[in-house]
C-alpha cells in the first residue's frame, strides 16, 4: 500500500495559522490575569499595614498654667502622620464630673462646642515613638479648656486651668484649711467662691478677708475649685483615712539575727479618747511570721505607760530570708522587719584598711578570715567594692549605691594564704573626685562590709533640688561644707560652682553662711545632662541634673522652698513665728500644727519677711510650722518642726532620712 502524499501548504496560508494562535494565546494570557487580579493577593508572609501606628498616641498636660507662662501640652506620637488639635473653653464643673469626681470617667462632650482655636501639629517622620512639645495658643486667656486631638476617628483629650489664683490647703484636727491668693501681687483673695466637691455633690462657700477658709464638715472633700473673675484654681484633695482608735510601734535590738539566736523586741500601745491617746492596757502577742506562717511566738504584758519589752527565740533549724515580727493589741497592730541569714559555720571576716587615705592615693586592703578562731587558709573570699564618687560625712544613712555616680570598681573572688589573709589595692581615680568606697565581702556564711573615705580634711556636698527639670526650668542647689572628720561646718568659705555640658560651661561663686551651706539656681541650664562641679580649698564634689523637654509634670517654680528661713519661738500657750524669703511680695500664710491643733494666718510681707504669734491653746506637743510665700508668680511652701521649747534656727536637709528611733 502507497503511504498518501501530504499535500504542501503554501507558505503565506502557514504563517497565517501562526498568527492566529499567537493571538489566541495572547487573548488568553490576558483573561487569566484579569481573574487572577480579582483574586486578593495572599503572600506567605503578610506585609506590616504600618498606618496603624498612626492610631497611637497620647496627650499629658500639668495640672494649672499661668496666664504669662507658655502654655505647653506632651504629645507622644508613633508615626509621622499629622494630628489635628482643637482648642475649647469649656464650663469647669463639665471638665470636673468628665475626670471622675463625681461619675466614671468619661469624655467631655464637644459636640456643639465651638473651637477657640484650631491647628495641625506634624511630628517628625517615620514609624518610631517621638515625644513632643507643642504649644497651645491660649493668647494669655484665663479660664478651663479642654485641648483635643483627633487622627481621622482616634481622639485624646487633656484640659487645662489657666489662673492667676492659687489655692493652698493644709489638712489637720478639725478639719481642713484652704488659703486663695493672687499671684501677681501675693495679697490673698477675700470673698473668693469656693466649690467643694464631697460625697458626689457640690458644697460651695466663700473665704473670709484674709483669704482663708476652714472646712469641718464630717466628710472630707475630693476637690475643690476656686472662682475669681476668670480665674478659676482648683486643688485634687485626697481623701484622709479616720483616725485610729489604736495604734502600736514595735521596735527590734537588731535586724539581723540567726537561727537559734534571741531577739529583743519592745514597743508601746496606745488607744484613743476623744482627741487624746493615752496608754493602751492588757497583754500583746508578738509573732515572728514568714512565708504566710508562725515562726516563733511570745507574750507581753503592757506596763503603766503602755509599753512593753519581750524576746523571740529562732528556732533551729529554720530557713533564711525575709521575716516580719508583728505585735497587736487593744485592736490595733505593728511590724519591724527581721532578715534571718544562714547559721554560722564559724567563719568571721575582719577588714582592715587605712583610716583616711587621700584621695590621690592607692588604697591597700587586707582580709583576715578565721574559722573557730584559728586562720583559715585557701578560704574563698568573695570581694565587691563599690565607689562613691562623695566625701559622705558621719551618721549618712542613706543607700550609697544610690547617690550619683555609684560604680562597681572591684569584683573579685580571692583566696587566702596560709595565715587566712588576702590582700588587695584600690587604685585611685582619676577624676580628681574624693571616694567613699563601700567594701563587701562574703566567706561560706559568714559577711562583713566596711567603709572607707578618701578625701581631704574638708568635703563639700551639692544637693540639687531636684535630679530631673523640664526644659526652661532653672536648676536649684544647695551646696554644704563640712569636715570629714565630725561633720562640723565650714564656715565662710567661698565655693566655686561650675554647670556644664560638653565644651558650653557656666559658674557662679557662693559663700557658705554659718551653717556652712549656700543656695543657688542655674536659670538657663542646658537641654540634656548637665554636670556640676563644686571646689572650694581643695575639696571637690561633683552631681548631675538632667534637664528634659518632655518632662511637663516638674513646673517650673519661683522658688526653693529651702530657700525660706523659720525661727520659732514658744511664748507660753504661743508660738511666734518669723519666716522670710528673699523676693517674697504681697502676704504670708503661717501655720502651726500639732495632734489637736492647727492655726493660720495670713500677714503682710515687708522686705522678704513676715511675722506671726499662733496659738497653741496649751499643748506642750512638737509643732509642724508652715510658712506659704509668692514669689515671682509662684506659691513657696515649707513645713518646719519646732522644739517643745526655746528658739530654734530650723534646718531642714531634704537629702537625709532618719532611720526609726533616731533622735
Amino acid at each position: 500500500m502507497k503511504a498518501k502524499r501530504r499535500a504542501k501548504v503554501p507558505f503565506h496560508r502557514r504563517r497565517s495559522a501562526l498568527e492566529s494562535m499567537k493571538s489566541r494565546f495572547f487573548a488568553a494570557l490576558v483573561t487569566a490575569l484579569l481573574l487572577i487580579s480579582t483574586v486578593p493577593a495572599q503572600a506567605a508572609r503578610p506585609l506590616l499595614d504600618q498606618h496603624q501606628w498612626d492610631r497611637y498616641f497620647a496627650l499629658f498636660a500639668r495640672d494649672d498654667y499661668q496666664p504669662w507662662q507658655p502654655v505647653q501640652v506632651r504629645l507622644d506620637t508613633y508615626s509621622g502622620a499629622p494630628v489635628d488639635l482643637a482648642l475649647y473653653a469649656v464650663d469647669p464643673a463639665d471638665a470636673l464630673i468628665a475626670n471622675g469626681a463625681t461619675v466614671k470617667e468619661r469624655a467631655v462632650d464637644l459636640s456643639r462646642a465651638r473651637a477657640i482655636v484650631r491647628w495641625r501639629f506634624t511630628p517628625p517622620e517615620g514609624y518610631r515613638y517621638t515625644s513632643n512639645q507643642v504649644s497651645v495658643p491660649t493668647s494669655g486667656r484665663e479660664g478651663f479648656f479642654v485641648l483635643e486631638a483627633r487622627r481621622g476617628d482616634a481622639a485624646q483629650q487633656v484640659w487645662l486651668n489657666v489662673s492667676s489664683a492659687v489655692l493652698a490647703a493644709k489638712s489637720g484636727p478639725g478639719g481642713l484649711f484652704v488659703y486663695a491668693a493672687d499671684l501677681r501681687s501675693g495679697q490673698p483673695l477675700p470673698h473668693l467662691r469656693l466649690t467643694f466637691v464631697a460625697d458626689g455633690r457640690f458644697d460651695t462657700h466663700y473665704t473670709d478677708l484674709n483669704g482663708t477658709y476652714r472646712w469641718t464638715g464630717r466628710s472630707h472633700p475630693i476637690f475643690v475649685l476656686g472662682a475669681w473673675g476668670k480665674s478659676q484654681p482648683f486643688l485634687s484633695l485626697l481623701p484622709q483615712a479616720p483616725d485610729p482608735h489604736a495604734m502600736l510601734a514595735v521596735r527590734l535590738e537588731r535586724d539581723t539575727a540567726r537561727p537559734g539566736e534571741m531577739v529583743r523586741v519592745a514597743g508601746f500601745a496606745r488607744t484613743r479618747k476623744g482627741e487624746d491617746l493615752l496608754p493602751a492596757s492588757g497583754e500583746v502577742q508578738v509573732r515572728l511570721v514568714g512565708s504566710a506562717h508562725v515562726t516563733a511566738a511570745a507574750r507581753a504584758a503592757l506596763d503603766a505607760n503602755g509599753a512593753f519589752a519581750a524576746e523571740l527565740t529562732l528556732p533551729r533549724p529554720m530557713p533564711s530570708g525575709e521575716y516580719s515580727v508583728l505585735a497587736s493589741a487593744a485592736g490595733a497592730s505593728g511590724s519591724a522587719p527581721l532578715r534571718v541569714v544562714p547559721e554560722s559555720d564559724g567563719v568571721t571576716i575582719a577588714i582592715d584598711a587605712p583610716d583616711a587615705p587621700a584621695p590621690t592615693a592607692p588604697v591597700p586592703i587586707s582580709l583576715n578570715v578565721q574559722r573557730y578562731g584559728r586562720e583559715a587558709a585557701n578560704a574563698a573570699v568573695n570581694v565587691d567594692v563599690v565607689r562613691v564618687p562623695h566625701a559622705m560625712a558621719p551618721g549618712f544613712l542613706g543607700n550609697l549605691d544610690d547617690l550619683w555616680g555609684a560604680a562597681t570598681v572591684y569584683k573579685r573572688t580571692l583566696r587566702t594564704d596560709g595565715r587566712g589573709q588576702a590582700r588587695f589595692t584600690l587604685e585611685p581615680p582619676t577624676d580628681g573626685l574624693p571616694s567613699t568606697y563601700v567594701i563587701r565581702t562574703r566567706s561560706g556564711n559568714a559577711s562583713a562590709e566596711s567603709l572607707v573615705v578618701a578625701s581631704g580634711r574638708a568635703a563639700l556636698e551639692i544637693v540639687p533640688e531636684r535630679t530631673r527639670v523640664a526644659a526652661g526650668s532653672p536648676i536649684r542647689l544647695q551646696i554644704r561644707g563640712y569636715l570629714v572628720s565630725d561633720g562640723a561646718p565650714t564656715a565662710g568659705r567661698d565655693v566655686h560652682v561650675t554647670l556644664s555640658h560638653g565644651v558650653s560651661t557656666q559658674q557662679q561663686t557662693v559663700r557658705l553662711d554659718r551653717n556652712g551651706e549656700a543656695t543657688l539656681a542655674f536659670t538657663s541650664p542646658y537641654l540634656g545632662g548637665n554636670l556640676i562641679v563644686a571646689k572650694s580649698e581643695g575639696a571637690t564634689d561633683a552631681a548631675g541634673v538632667i534637664s528634659a523637654p518632655q518632662d511637663l509634670a516638674l513646673s517650673p517654680t519661683a522658688a526653693s522652698s529651702s530657700e525660706i528661713s523659720v525661727n520659732a519661738v514658744r511664748e507660753g500657750e504661743a508660738m511666734r513665728v518669723d519666716a522670710s524669703l528673699k523676693g517674697a511680695v504681697g502676704s504670708a500664710l503661717l501655720t502651726v500644727q500639732t495632734g489637736r491643733v492647727l492655726d493660720a494666718q495670713s500677714v503682710g510681707v515687708h522686705g522678704g519677711r513676715a511675722e506671726a504669734k499662733l496659738s497653741l491653746k496649751g499643748v506642750t506637743d512638737n509643732a509642724e510650722i508652715g510658712a506659704c510665700f509668692v514669689k515671682n508668680g509662684a506659691l513657696v511652701w515649707r513645713d518646719v518642726a519646732s522644739p517643745t521649747a526655746g528658739r530654734l534656727q530650723v534646718h531642714i536637709d531634704p537629702t537625709r532620712a532618719l532611720a526609726p528611733g533616731a533622735p
